[in-house]
């Protein structure tokens, strides 16, 4: 008859209330999902044909609100296995869903214990080269300082200088992996108390400006007009944020200027920003600056966690941050800040 009859408890079940049971071929495939077709076509021809026992076939079937169900059909033929006769097929369905979750629960685990591995990995690669080259500079020019009757008083600073440089890369090196760590393990606090902006951000530029810089790269300070305005936030982690934007300013700006400043936006809300004159970013690396141990350069100094650090630091401060950037002109990061954190 190339009928099909089910339950009719099951049609029920799949949102046909009221159906009697009875479908046709093409009603059976259009409740089968269209990527099953073929498969499902292939089994039950095997079956009608005598050349399947007991086939398993699993598929997905659309309830009535457009939903799939994973489902396994075991049937068997017992008559009319001759081309052309009538025949009759027997079988069992049996809803399997659940098995499909917990199947694409452990998918989803391995494939974030193999992202987990590739981290880690990407991580030891990186600090092993991070650590060596300012230990390495530390260690040189320690040795050389065992002896100095052969260097004049302006090589001897030179060593120091180079040194202190070094040890202060491999400090904000290890703090960064420290903090990574610890924003991971949610142990982070927040200290959140009244800061008033423009002593911060005044703060923030005499330490850049007396750090050492690229010949020509000037410094550049923007207040805002409200001197006494402050915002509740934490002022450690804030200052964290924008001492990471300009440090990330500093390595792709050879010459012109870094500008650190503040403006009101709205009623509720500042945004701090830090803009160069620098290199830039290509638009295709745009989406990945966030990324742990992304470098747009490779043979910029740095392990590629101060972007991250900020996006994750702003985020807890209950703000966003956003980018902007063109090759050859310089690159400009804004971090959103409400005026009163919750």
């Amino acid at each position: 008859k190339d009928t099909f009859y089910f339950p009719p408890r099951l049609l029920h079940y799949m949102g046909y209330p009221g159906h009697d049971g009875i479908l046709t071929r093409a009603e059976l495939r259009a409740m089968i999902h269209p990527d099953d077709v073929p498969t499902a076509v292939a089994d039950f021809t095997q079956v009608r044909q005598g050349n399947a026992h007991n086939k398993r076939s699993p598929l997905r079937l659309r309830h009535r609100d457009g939903t799939y169900e994973w489902w396994e059909f075991s049937s068997v033929a017992f008559d009319g296995l001759q081309d052309g006769s009538p025949y009759m097929v027997l079988g069992i369905s049996q809803s399997v869903q659940y098995f499909k979750d917990a199947e694409a629960q452990l998918i989803a685990a391995r494939d974030r214990a193999l992202l987990a591995d590739r981290v880690k990995s990407a991580f030891l690669a990186n600090m092993t080269h991070e650590i060596r080259t300012p230990l390495n500079a530390i260690v040189g020019f320690s040795s050389l300082l065992d002896d100095i009757e052969p260097y004049s008083p302006e090589e001897i600073r030179e060593f120091s200088r180079l040194i202190h440089k070094n040890t202060q890369l491999l400090l904000k090196l290890v703090g960064d992996v420290l903090d990574i760590s610890n924003l991971d393990s949610g142990s982070v606090e927040l200290h959140v108390n009244d800061c008033p902006v423009n002593s911060l951000l005044t703060e923030v530029y005499n330490q850049q400006n007396q750090e050492e810089r690229q010949e020509g790269v000037d410094m550049h300070l923007e207040l805002l007009a409200d001197e006494t305005l402050c915002i509740r936030t934490d002022p450690a982690r804030l200052r964290q944020i924008l001492v990471n934007l300009v440090n990330n300013a500093r390595k792709f700006t050879s010459h012109g200027h870094i500008t650190l400043g503040c403006r009101e936006d709205g009623a509720d809300a500042v945004v701090f920003y830090v803009e160069d004159t620098g290199k830039g970013i290509p638009q295709s690396s745009l989406p990945y600056i966030y990324d742990r141990f992304y470098k747009v350069d490779e043979f910029i100094q740095g392990a590629g966690l101060g972007l991250s650090l900020v996006q994750t630091l702003t985020g807890l401060l209950q703000g966003n941050v956003a980018v902007s950037s063109k090759e050859g002109e310089g690159t400009r990061f804004e971090v959103k800040l409400p005026k009163g954190m919750k």
